[in-house]
């Protein structure tokens, strides 16, 4: 697949109308147009092109990069890290990596050592808020290198510039930690090293500040699940911002909605969809592609307050056209909202669906096991909904050996399954209690608790719910 093709699969339907396919003529338009009709993860066929139209490959490949060039110019107009932003919340990463290195190398050919500093920094902000999916390892490596080379870069030199290096080693252990059986004491200890980092770089650089009170924000909020702890790292890094302007005012947004939503997707506490609108309606963030991240989040707790038809014009305003198109990796997490989407708007059949694709697309190099873990839940189910409890119960078995075999302990979900199943033919009077004993660690309205409710609903009629405290 070109670079041509995989930009266009990635757009949304409201994005595509951006594209002006009337500046194209003759070949290049055939080609163009060809792509966007194009329904086939291969791409279209080039070498038919080629025979058809007369030219050499190389005169088609340079074809593709012209219309491409013009193609980022008509979705991120002002270039430069605004196309670097658009790309990587878009997770185009093999775009994403070529324009790096033609952006740095324009950069360095203009000799300013602080253009070249602002670039390296400039790159690294953004590339915080960035979802990047196992199987991007050029990408990755490119980021940590783009570390070094910032401090390399930057004027004037301070002894704490090598804090930077010593950032990315200790994040790379958490990540380490993560990837394999989670140690919290480990966790715990490295985190103790990031803030005594920061006490040493306090005052010295705000971007080096920022950088670790965000680290230690997400990992609160992911890992250790100390809300307190990652209020005061929240504070601390709006304070930093409105110090700063200049230099971290373009991203508080993305700061704000990265705390708020990682914190209410722990939580489960829904205090104000209409305060996350304004960031996707009125503060049209998503001119620069809207990140994954944050729509990955927000969506869920969209659906959750039952605003279905705002839902559904997001699908169209910021889903990729067809997720089939895209690449392996990055697709599952659009199957898996679209199968949110389905399952609340009561269509089954449409929501299993999605599901099989998530899985399908979860496959090669890219493959993500935690989301893998995620839509097998799912997948029980399905099976329970089909009115066949052994196989649902024999698929709950699968996946629970699956995730411990994988490093996860999670399995309260379909356990629950498990003994909700067992209670069809001993006491069903059991199933009360199995029930509300599972849905009272979980938030209201949140979507596992929807799914075992109508799990329950099926074989042992209405749910008995437990008075809130």
């Amino acid at each position: 697949m070109s670079l041509l093709e995989e930009f266009i699969f990635a757009l949304s339907k409201t994005e595509r109308q951006k594209l002006r396919p009337l500046q194209f003529r003759g070949v290049k338009r055939r080609i163009f147009l060809k792509i966007l009709k194009c329904r086939s993860r291969t791409g279209i066929d080039a070498e038919g092109i080629v025979r058809a139209s007369k030219i050499t490959r190389l005169r088609y490949n340079q074809l593709l990069s012209e219309m491409l060039a013009a193609c980022y110019r008509d979705v991120a107009p002002r270039g430069g890290i605004d196309l670097l932003r658009f790309l990587g919340n878009k997770q185009l990463f093999r775009h994403h990596y070529y324009e790096m290195r033609k952006q740095e190398t324009f950069a360095l050919s203009s000799g300013n050592p602080t253009t070249i500093e602002m670039y390296y920094l400039k790159v690294l902000l953004v590339s915080e808020f960035y979802i990047i999916p196992p199987g991007n390892a050029k990408v990755l490596a490119e980021g940590r290198g783009y570390v070094a080379k910032y401090v390399e870069a930057k004027r004037p030199k301070h002894p704490n510039d090598r804090l930077f290096v010593r950032i990315e080693v200790i994040d790379e252990q958490i990540e380490a930690y993560i990837k394999s059986a989670f140690d919290s004491k480990k966790v715990n200890h490295h985190l103790a090293q990031l803030k005594e980092v920061l006490e040493l770089a306090r005052g010295t650089n705000p971007f080096l500040e920022f950088v670790l009170i965000f680290k230690l924000l997400r990992h609160y909020l992911r890992l250790v699940l100390d809300f307190e702890q990652a209020e005061y790292y929240y504070h601390l890094g709006m304070q930093l911002i409105a110090a700063h302007p200049k230099l971290l005012g373009e991203i508080e947004d993305y700061f704000e909605l990265q705390y708020k939503f990682e914190l209410e997707n722990r939580t489960g506490n829904i205090t104000n969809v209409s305060y996350y609108r304004k960031y996707f309606d009125e503060k049209k963030l998503w001119r620069n592609g809207f990140p994954l991240r944050y729509l990955y989040h927000f969506y869920p707790m969209l659906l959750r307050t039952g605003d279905l038809r705002t839902a559904k014009s997001y699908i169209q305003k910021y889903f990729p056209y067809n997720p089939d198109l895209l690449s392996y990796g990055i697709a599952i997490y659009y199957w898996r909202l679209l199968m949110l989407f389905h399952l609340y708007s009561g269509n089954l059949v449409e929501a299993e669906r999605c599901m099989r694709k998530a899985l399908e697309s979860n496959i090669r190099k890219g493959r993500n096991i935690r989301m893998e873990i995620l839509i097998r839940q799912f997948e029980v189910f399905f099976i329970a909904m089909k009115g066949n409890p052994l196989l649902a119960e024999e698929a709950a078995k699968r996946h629970i050996r699956y995730m411990i075999r994988n490093g996860f302990k999670n399995t309260e979900f379909l356990r629950a399954v498990i003994e909700l199943i067992k209670c069809i033919d001993t006491d069903r009077s059991q199933a009360v209690g199995i029930y509300n004993n599972y849905i009272a660690v979980l938030p209201e309205a949140h979507h596992m608790r929807l799914i075992i409710e109508r799990i329950y609903a099926k074989y042992f009629g209405v749910p008995i719910r437990i008075p809130s405290s």
